[in-house]
């Protein structure tokens, strides 16, 4: 991408709850980290890309420290990060999912599924054919249709 790019990224989910256990009220969670460059390693030896914050601390905690707050996930997640664009590259989000039984951790065959979507903002000023090159290296993409007159500002 060709000079700032401006990310905003909003991950929401679904966690089942466990009527149960009032400490520990939902039965899963995600953990979610951003890979902003394939090819930028955290150092020499690694096997994966570097990983980089990307939700503030403030709204995304470990699951340790979501334990010991009464072991609550956030359903709900917002963050806007900027970058050059030289230093994006097959960028990904992993999404870990954490799934419990009890407030202890869940075995494979008893975790639920959870629904869940993100919504990903690009601003790039100067890369003037965003839409038209994402397209191109997407082909399954799709524009969405809106059911209701929305007013864009420009």
């Amino acid at each position: 991408m060709t000079g700032r790019v401006e990310l905003t990224a909003t991950f929401c989910y679904a966690s089942p709850v466990d009527p149960q256990d009032f400490s520990a009220y939902t039965k899963a969670g995600l953990d979610i980290k951003f890979r902003p460059h394939v090819d930028k390693k955290a150092n020499k030896n690694a096997k994966n890309p570097k990983m980089d914050s990307f939700f503030p601390a403030s709204e995304w905690r470990t699951e340790q420290e979501q334990r010991n707050d009464l072991a609550k996930w956030e359903t709900v997640l917002h963050g806007k990060q900027n970058y050059n664009g030289s230093s994006l590259k097959g960028s990904t989000f992993d999404i870990h999912y954490n799934a419990r039984a009890g407030a202890g951790n869940a075995y494979r065959g008893d975790a639920t599924l959870i629904p869940y979507a993100l919504v990903l903002t690009l601003k790039a000023p100067k890369h003037l054919n965003i839409y038209e090159d994402i397209l191109a290296a997407h082909g399954p993409l799709q524009a969405l249709e809106s059911r209701l007159a929305i007013p864009v500002r420009v």
